[in-house]
């Protein structure tokens, strides 16, 4: 896992690691066409990127189709080629899928985990812009220890009772008797020991994709 930016999309990823909600890519439907150019996929939150499409066995070209997140349907417009389904052609789509959570679902938790920082009186305000970019109200960008402890806090909202994390650099262990509010708590004490006395080292999120 490389290191994070400060963009939404690079921290999906590690809260996605933190609460063991990884990439399934066995996902695969097939269809007889029988005239809707519009194909509801049979597992939510899926990988749009991954997505593969085929007609008759043969690979049809990404240009020509799309995913819908909200309704989870690939819809099909074919601009390339010119040329559509025919009544009974045989339709497969492949994709990569998430069984727990949804992006937009893991952004709202990351975009919750900012007044955390605030309550427990750290002196900067994180918001995400316009571009899905993480910046203080003063437009600087987070440091790669504060990247990396917003995704822990993001992953404490979302399951309290399913985290830990065991480096030289940093510890936090799920206690089943404490709510998300004292795990947060408990974090940030790790955190301001973490912040204020010890060097990121470079693989610190790569030893991190094996918390799990």
């Amino acid at each position: 896992m490389s290191l994070p930016t400060n963009t939404v999309a690079s921290l999906i990823p590690m809260i996605r690691g933190l609460v063991k909600d990884q990439n399934k890519n066995d996902g695969r439907d097939a269809y007889d066409y029988l005239g809707d150019d519009k194909f509801t996929l049979s597992e939510s939150f899926v990988d749009a990127d991954s997505i593969v499409a085929y007609q008759n066995g043969n690979v049809i070209d990404s240009a020509n189709y799309s995913y819908n997140e909200d309704t989870n349907q690939v819809e099909f417009d074919f601009v390339s080629s010119g040329e559509g389904f025919v009544t009974n052609d045989t339709v497969m789509i492949t994709y990569g899928y998430y069984k727990k959570y949804s992006d937009t679902e893991i952004t709202g938790y990351l975009s919750s985990s900012f007044p955390y920082f605030q309550m427990h009186r750290y002196n900067k305000v994180f918001v995400i812009d316009s571009n899905e970019n993480i910046q203080t109200l003063n437009g600087i960008k987070p440091s790669i220890k504060e990247l990396y402890f917003m995704c822990i806090i993001a992953a404490i909202l979302i399951d309290p009772q399913n985290i830990e994390i065991n480096t030289p650099e940093f510890r936090l262990t799920a206690n089943r008797k404490d709510s998300d509010q004292e795990q947060i708590a408990k974090a940030f004490a790790h955190f301001r020991k973490f912040v204020g006395s010890l060097e990121f080292e470079p693989d610190f999120f790569q030893r991190n994709n094996r918390l799990y």
